[in-house]
């Protein structure tokens, strides 16, 4: 995106063809067209010492031997129970509540607990989980699987099994960790920054600190809610691939 802005404003202020950044190194015609390139890009990052960030959370403490036990119990599980591939149900779906694009409950402390955890369960997860099986002509049969945290009720329900990964493998077993938040992290990154761009290129006395003040978080769960729209649906199917190899299978292309 960096390289397409540049690009967009060599062209605007030098009448040049706008286009899209060449890829490869910078060649020698570079020196009277400016191209973009990923050498001058590189060259850009070093000039300016940016850097990328890595952090470091759940997979410092993962409990590598428990998550590899665990796939064995878990098919197991499913077996004795009759659950199957076809009852998966799509974990990012998203309905609009009110004014609002998908379903929002926060607290004031950014802390997932019992009480929000109940209320998802009962106001999100089992009323889409019964549209979603009555439309393909099934019974209300389901396994609910959850990490292993304090803000997560036992809470019950007619045709919901509630199960729990063993402590400290989240990062290695959950299925939003397996490529779906990696996924969403740069499709949600990709269309604010456009939102951004669009902002600068549209407003003539454009400030930046304003438009940041006006970004809300109904702003943000609509950044979201686009996000999730165009996160692929292969993606959301492969991300039980550790823990039910044969839904990812099955349901290719669901």
């Amino acid at each position: 995106m960096i390289r397409k802005k540049a690009l967009n404003i060599y062209s605007k202020y030098n009448g040049g063809n706008e286009g899209e950044p060449q890829p490869g190194p910078p060649t020698a015609s570079d020196a009277e067209e400016f191209q973009a390139s990923k050498g001058w890009f590189d060259r850009f990052v070093k000039c300016y010492q940016l850097r990328i960030g890595k952090s470091h959370g759940e997979a410092t403490s993962a409990d590598t031997e428990a998550a590899e036990k665990y796939p064995e119990a878990f098919k197991q599980l499913i077996k004795e129970k009759g659950f199957k591939p076809k009852q998966q149900i799509p974990g990012l779906s998203t309905r609009k509540i009110k004014t609002l694009p998908i379903f929002w409950i926060h607290n004031s402390k950014a802390w997932i607990t019992k009480a929000l955890t109940s209320d998802w369960f009962h106001q999100c997860f089992v009323p889409q989980g019964e549209e979603y099986l009555r439309k393909k002509g099934m019974e209300f049969h389901v396994l609910l699987l959850m990490d292993n945290a304090g803000g997560h009720p036992v809470d019950s329900y007619h045709g919901v099994q509630i199960k729990f990964l063993p402590p400290n493998t989240t990062s290695l077993l959950q299925p939003l960790d397996q490529r779906v938040i990696r996924a969403f992290k740069p499709l949600y990154t990709r269309i604010y920054l456009q939102q951004l761009v669009d902002a600068i290129d549209e407003e003539d006395d454009f400030q930046l600190k304003v438009y940041w003040r006006n970004f809300t978080i109904a702003s943000c769960l609509t950044v979201i809610h686009k996000a999730l729209q165009d996160m692929e649906k292969g993606t959301l199917n492969a991300c039980s691939k550790k823990l039910w190899p044969e839904c990812v299978h099955e349901c290719k292309g669901f």
